[in-house]
């Protein structure tokens, strides 16, 4: 009896054990099936037009458009649909659609006339979509607003730069540069104006200051190898042309598209590779003062495109009467900053 007693007992513990076991399985179970049908980030519901609007972490650009869209279909004030119209374009900016960036921002300037930063934002998609025109008349309005706006100086000098107005480009980028600007951008587009006039001495004390600061920009060699060949050292040249290369395969494109074509013709030997300064024949520089090329759809290709001319931060629509963002994503209703992400 005891032996059957124990048998018993054996018996019940085990089916405790498998009821407990199937239960847990189970549990697992649901558990998974919940988190398969948890909602994606396109099922969320839009409840708040204007914190997906200001943009920011973890806003995504797609949001941020359906936000601003919101308030400008909506009966907001002018202030704040001027600030969705501004926001929105950022939104399409980073999204690298440049046309309805340029939209936006002609529509917050159609509200609200004094709007310097959708004038620089624009300035920055119209130099972007090698409008130069427009983009200097853009920075220029800047300008009239803030006269030491460095970011507005490097811009519309690269801008002239890239039209052929050499003159003009050294003139702003040399202010730029005096008024202390932090980004080798504004050296290096004065390296490539000098470049441009044939004032080699001038253009490799440019690109090396640039290489200081910056000692893997590949327009800086590209720009200082050709300066180096068209005044006669070969050996040094190459040796810069062919680091331009190593860091860059598409430098020839970046430079060609801002009128500044190959110092070389090369005779390859086993391949493409440059084998010694032998291997190339410099070329006859091209005439002074040449403009870029024909334009092409967008210049992010080039490191020209710093953050020194990166657009304005987003605004927050629903304060419209304050005035301190930070650098991302801001607090302000009006769209202001105070340009120190740009300088």
């Amino acid at each position: 009896m005891r032996i059957l007693r124990i048998a018993l007992l054996g018996v019940a513990l085990a089916a405790v054990f498998t009821i407990a076991a199937d239960a847990r399985s189970k549990g697992h179970h649901r558990h998974h099936r919940s988190s398969a049908t948890t909602p994606t980030q396109k099922d969320i519901p839009m409840t708040d037009p204007d914190k997906w609007c200001t943009g920011g972490f973890p806003i995504t650009d797609d949001q941020q458009i359906r936000g601003c869209t919101a308030i400008i279909n909506s009966r907001r004030k002018k202030d704040q649909r001027a600030t969705a119209y501004y926001n929105r374009g950022n939104a399409y900016f980073s999204k690298d659609d440049l046309s309805s960036a340029i939209s936006d921002y002609t529509s917050a300037l159609e509200i609200r006339t004094d709007y310097i930063e959708a004038v620089y934002n624009r300035a920055v998609a119209y130099r972007a979509t090698k409008n130069y025109a427009m983009a200097i008349i853009d920075y220029t309005r800047v300008l009239m607003a803030t006269p030491g706006d460095v970011s507005a100086l490097t811009g519309r000098g690269t801008a002239y730069g890239k039209k052929g107005d050499n003159a003009h480009a050294i003139q702003d980028l040399t202010r730029a540069i005096s008024l202390g600007t932090r980004d080798v951008t504004a050296r290096l587009q004065r390296g490539h104006a000098y470049l441009r006039l044939q004032r080699w001495p001038e253009a490799i004390a440019d690109y090396d200051q640039v290489l200081a600061a910056a000692p893997s920009n590949p327009e800086a060699f590209f720009g200082r190898a050709c300066a180096k060949l068209y005044s006669g050292d070969k050996k040094s040249g190459m040796q810069d042309l062919t680091q331009a290369y190593l860091l860059d395969q598409s430098i020839l494109e970046t430079m060609v598209a801002q009128g500044i074509p190959s110092p070389v013709m090369v005779k390859p030997q086993e391949g493409t590779e440059l084998q010694s300064t032998s291997d190339a024949t410099v070329t006859a520089p091209p005439s002074a003062g040449s403009a870029a090329q024909a334009p092409k759809p967008t210049d992010s290709s080039s490191s020209s495109a710093s953050s020194s001319d990166a657009p304005a931060s987003t605004a927050n629509t629903s304060a419209p009467d304050t005035s301190t963002p930070p650098a991302q994503s801001s607090d302000s209703g009006d769209g202001h900053t105070d340009h120190a992400e740009r300088n």
